[in-house]
C-alpha cells in the first residue's frame, strides 16, 4: 500500500512557500536569532532541515556550526545538491544522532505539530542541549477553545493536529525547559492561506488536491474546527 503523500513534500506547497516550507520563510528564525545572540561557532541542530535553507541561513548569516536533521530523503537530496557539503543527515526528531549536552541551541520550524508523541521529543531535545542552552520553535497551534473536539484525520498534516497554547506550554515545561517568549504571529499563516486561495481558489481545493478528495476534505473540516494560528516560542535547557 502507498504511503500518504506528504504535505512538506509536496510541489504545491512549495510553489507558495518557497525552499523554506513553511509560512514566513526565514522571517521568525531572524527574529529569535536576533532575542538569542548566540556567538559565532556555536553548534546548533535544525530539526526538520528539509532542504536546509534555515540551516544554510545560520551557517552564512550568523557563523554557526549549524547542521540539519530531516526525515525525508527527497529533501535532504535536493538540499545536498543545491549546496554541496552542507551537513546534512537523515533521521527521527525522536531519535535524534547526537550525544548528550553537545549542542548550545535547537531549531525546529513546523514540526512538532506533525509528531505523535510531542512530549517525548521535547524530552529528547532537552536530552542533546546543554544547560541553559536554547529551543527555538515556530509552529501551528490550535486557537478553538475545545481541545478535546480535534478532529481525527487518515493523514499526517500539521494545520490540522495542531494542538492549543496552554497543551503546548505544560509540555515545555514539563520536559525540563523555561519558557521566555511566545509570540503569536498568524498574519504569516493568514498570508500564505491567501496565496493557496489565489492560487487553488480554495483552500479545500488545495487540500484536494494535495491528498486527494476524501482526504482533503477531512483535513479542510477539521482545519476549520481547530482554527490555526502561528507561533514563535523561545526556551531554555533548565540548569
Amino acid at each position: 500500500m502507498a504511503e500518504p503523500p506528504r504535505l512538506y513534500e509536496s510541489a504545491l506547497v512549495r510553489q507558495a512557500t518557497g525552499n523554506t516550507i513553511r509560512p514566513g520563510g526565514l522571517t521568525l528564525l531572524q527574529r529569535a536569532m536576533e532575542l538569542c545572540a548566540m556567538a559565532s561557532g556555536a553548534r546548533v541542530l535544525d530539526v526538520g532541515c528539509g532542504t536546509g535553507a534555515s540551516t544554510t541561513y545560520l551557517r552564512h548569516r550568523y557563523q554557526l556550526r549549524a547542521a540539519g536533521v530531516d526525515l525525508s530523503a527527497k529533501l535532504l537530496l535536493e538540499g545536498s545538491v543545491t549546496v554541496p557539503g552542507l551537513p546534512l543527515i537523515r533521521g527521527r526528531a525522536e531519535y535524534l544522532p547526537c550525544r548528550n549536552a553537545c549542542l548550545d541551541g535547537l531549531v525546529c520550524e513546523c514540526v512538532l505539530s506533525l509528531l505523535p508523541d510531542s512530549h517525548a521529543t521535547l524530552c529528547e531535545f532537552n536530552r542533546v542541549l546543554k544547560p541553559s542552552a536554547r529551543l527555538i520553535v515556530s509552529d501551528l497551534y490550535r486557537r478553538a477553545p475545545d481541545e478535546n473536539g480535534q478532529a481525527e484525520v487518515s493523514v499526517p498534516c500539521c494545520v490540522a493536529s495542531a494542538r492549543s497554547h496552554s497543551f503546548i506550554r505544560k509540555q515545555v515545561l514539563s520536559a525540563g525547559f523555561e519558557l521566555q517568549l511566545w509570540e503569536d504571529h498568524s498574519y504569516l499563516l493568514g498570508n500564505l492561506a491567501a496565496r493557496l486561495i489565489l492560487d487553488h481558489g480554495s483552500l479545500q481545493a488545495f487540500w484536494v488536491k494535495v491528498f486527494g478528495e476524501t482526504a482533503g476534505q477531512e483535513i479542510a473540516h477539521a482545519v476549520a474546527a481547530s482554527r490555526p494560528g502561528y507561533f514563535l516560542m523561545i526556551a531554555q535547557k533548565r540548569i
